[in-house]
């Protein structure tokens, strides 16, 4: 092949790969971009606890049916059902069920809340192979992630383990050990709450 045709072909493999790099990066933005507008019709709040009931301050003292509290300043900002406190408000911080104390990591995200989730890659080596004699990892950093309703704005680090084995005369790819998810910075309660349950979506 001459070197004009090795020059085209490089040439389109990288105007593919620049374009699906684009796509993607498209993909990504505008998932956060929709987040963020829906956000920008709603009030603002620090935190907003949410469990199976809630009991208000008011008199009669109304338990709510799946409530909600929204809190700005460490005041409570209002008390409803959840679908009307997350369509009024929201926050960064979400804390559901299970709580040590007010402001205190979440050990467990709702049943409701688990699902597909989404990542953000980061700038720096968003993805990384290492090779070695028996088989291969697989390392993926997210700068964001996203689970439902909640956003998680701190870095986690997922490595995957594979081997390779040689069954009647065929290579065979087979998980090898647990998924390693690893905090890439500060932590909260939302992600050591999403970390636990991407641990057990891995594993």
């Amino acid at each position: 092949m001459s070197e004009q045709g090795c020059n085209d072909n490089n040439q389109t493999s990288f105007r593919g790969f620049w374009l699906l790099s684009c796509l993607l990066f498209g993909l990504i933005s505008t998932i956060f971009n929709n987040n963020s507008l829906a956000q920008s019709t709603k009030k603002q709040a620090d935190l907003i606890v949410y469990g199976e009931y809630v009991v208000t301050m008011r008199e009669d003292q109304q338990v709510i049916k799946d409530g909600a509290v929204a809190i700005l300043n460490n005041k409570i900002l209002a008390v409803a059902s959840r679908t009307e406190i997350l369509n009024a408000y929201f926050s960064n911080q979400q804390i559901a069920d299970k709580l040590e104390e007010l402001g205190a990591d979440a050990t467990a995200l709702r049943e409701s809340e688990k699902g597909d989730w989404q990542i953000l890659f980061a700038d720096k080596r968003p993805i990384q192979v290492e090779f070695d004699n028996h088989g291969f990892a697989i390392a993926i950093t997210g700068a964001q992630f996203r689970q439902g309703r909640n956003r998680i704005r701190n870095g986690l680090r997922i490595r995957l383990k594979f081997k390779i084995n040689r069954v009647d005369g065929q290579l065979i790819l087979a998980r090898d050990g647990k998924a390693e998810v690893e905090y890439m910075g500060d932590k909260d309660g939302i992600t050591v709450a999403f970390k636990n349950a991407l641990e057990k979506q891995l594993n």
